[in-house]
């Protein structure tokens, strides 16, 4: 697994998952998908605001982050585009205090 697993969810309820690999990669030589559903793209470069807490990535957590956010990006007068990013850098038996999550937003 790489780290971290982001995910952004679309206005049709589906989510999009990427997942970051390494730079020692080129699309040349990443693996072959099996899965006609999973696509290797180059994204752009972003500038993101982002929030980082430790527990679980619930919805709770993630709504009250998002929000949290937002009012820090209000506050300082920072423009934020779109959708909520989450991020998350840890696998499911990591214990609640040890894990790492990000809400992030793009900077306009």
């Amino acid at each position: 697994m790489t780290a971290p697993v982001a995910q952004t969810p679309g206005a049709d309820g589906t989510w999009t998952i990427n997942f970051m690999m390494p730079s020692n990669y080129t699309m040349q030589t990443l693996p072959k998908a099996k899965n006609p559903a999973i696509r290797f793209t180059e994204a752009p470069k972003e500038q993101q605001l982002v929030i980082t807490f430790p527990g679980r990535g619930t919805d709770r957590n993630l709504t009250k982050h998002a929000e949290k956010l937002r009012a820090h990006a209000a506050s300082e007068g920072v423009p934020l585009a779109g959708t909520p990013r989450y991020y998350f850098y840890d696998d499911p038996f990591t214990l609640p205090w040890n894990r790492r999550n990000e809400v992030a937003f793009l900077v306009q």
